[in-house]
Parts: structure tokens; C-alpha cells; sequence
């Protein structure tokens, strides 16, 4: 038999007996824990949606008191600039020119881009 975790990981809902698929009703909430005859195997068993939550995180130079951003070309491709000290992403379009302007000028400084790390073969 597998792991009990194996059987916690699933994005479709299987059998932990045989595997089989269960197709979900729509109206299945998260509270919702329901017993399962699987039609496969004829064995019972439960199914209780998990919810998994992610998060992203940025620093903020004007809020550490570390103005100006030093923005480098991150991506030439899409005209993305990254602050080399708070990570923050920004667009051409963003700068005081662009179309949706959300750096003023003086709030940064454009710095060479930061070295490559160096292939060791």
C-alpha cells in the first residue's frame, strides 16, 4: 500500500485502494468530506479537499528609506528593469515617460546590468 501522503497530493481524487478516478460534483466545498464507494474496487473510503495557499513577497526601497532604486535591464526582450536592492520589477512603461508612469523621476537610477555567473566547464 502507499504512503498516506501519496493519497493527500492528488490533484484528481483516486481510490487509495485501486487508484481509480472520482470525478468531482460541481458544489464540492472545501468543508466537505464525503464517503466514497469506489465503483472499481467496492471498498469505502473519504474524500476531503485540500486548499493550498501560495505567497510572493517584494522589499520596497522608498519604504526601507533607501531611495533611489538602482534599476538594471533585466530583460531586454520586454524592457524589464530590476532594483538591485529591494528585487522589485519594472516596465518601461512604468517609467515617468511610459504610459502608466509609476516611478517619478529621481526615484531611480539605472546601473549596469549584474554580472553573469560564469560557467566552471
Amino acid at each position: 500500500m502507499k504512503d498516506a501522503m501519496d493519497f493527500c497530493q492528488n490533484r484528481v481524487p483516486k481510490c487509495p485502494y485501486c487508484e481509480a478516478v472520482y470525478e468531482i460534483e460541481y458544489g464540492f466545498s472545501e468543508d466537505d468530506r464525503h464517503q466514497v464507494d469506489c465503483g472499481t474496487c467496492g471498498k469505502i473510503f473519504f474524500i476531503e479537499p485540500v486548499v493550498l495557499r501560495s505567497y510572493t513577497t517584494s522589499g520596497d526601497c522608498e519604504t526601507n528609506g533607501e531611495m533611489p532604486h538602482e534599476l538594471f535591464m533585466k530583460s531586454e526582450h520586454v524592457k524589464q528593469y530590476q532594483c538591485k536592492k529591494c528585487i522589485l520589477e519594472f516596465y518601461d512603461w512604468q517609467l515617468p515617460c511610459g504610459t502608466y508612469p509609476r516611478l517619478k523621476q529621481g526615484d531611480f537610477v539605472v546601473v549596469p546590468a549584474r554580472p553573469q555567473p560564469k560557467d566552471n566547464k
